[in-house]
């Protein structure tokens, strides 16, 4: 499985996409996809996961926004620690290309934006 990596703020992301066959359907055209999402904050100062975006650009021409601050409890990431985020999403064509990042805050109240690296998906290319 090949794992995506952004570093920002001191904070490195890897992500590995999976393609879900059992959910997905090819006469619907309907292919979902699981990604861990694994922070590692290497910085000095704890984060606070607030928000995340997303945008999918499908190969159909289909462009998915998610903006949203559905990470649960906001979770934080104390320095020098990890943490995993379990993701899914649902796209329309066999390949798409996912960006994005997550919106997080320092114990000063300064916030910062962490890059997603930015990962493709391929239907069934596991």
């Amino acid at each position: 499985m090949i794992a995506y990596t952004a570093t920002t703020h001191g904070v490195t992301v890897h992500v590995w996409p999976v393609y879900l066959d059992a959910p997905s359907s090819f006469m619907e055209m309907e292919f979902a996809f699981s990604y861990a999402v694994h922070l590692h904050n290497r910085g000095t100062d704890d984060l606070e996961l607030i928000r995340k975006r997303r945008t999918i650009q499908e190969a159909n021409g289909r462009l998915q926004d998610v903006d949203g601050d559905d990470l649960g409890e906001r979770p934080i990431i104390p320095a020098g620690e990890k943490h995993v985020l379990d993701e899914r999403c649902t796209v329309h064509s066999f390949d798409a290309v996912v960006e994005g990042n997550y919106l997080a805050q320092l114990p000063n109240g300064e916030r910062v934006r962490i890059a997603l690296p930015s990962f493709p998906l391929h239907a069934a290319a596991n």
